[in-house]
């Protein structure tokens, strides 16, 4: 829990620091928008780690 409460913290204060500019887009591009920074933001740090743990290629 001490690992995971700051980032959860931080990330719930990021989503309603974001409210405000998805209250002036209609429901459905909003949504899209959520969904697709919401991947990305599960993507991204994946493929990092992924370069970083896997064996270096030589050739």
């Amino acid at each position: 829990m001490k690992a995971v409460a700051p980032i959860t913290l931080v990330t719930y204060g990021l989503a309603l620091g974001a409210l405000p500019f998805l209250m002036e887009l209609p429901s459905d591009a909003a949504l899209m928008r959520v969904i697709f920074i919401g991947l990305a933001a599960l993507t991204v740090p994946h493929m990092v780690l992924e370069l970083i743990v896997s064996p270096r290629r030589t050739g």
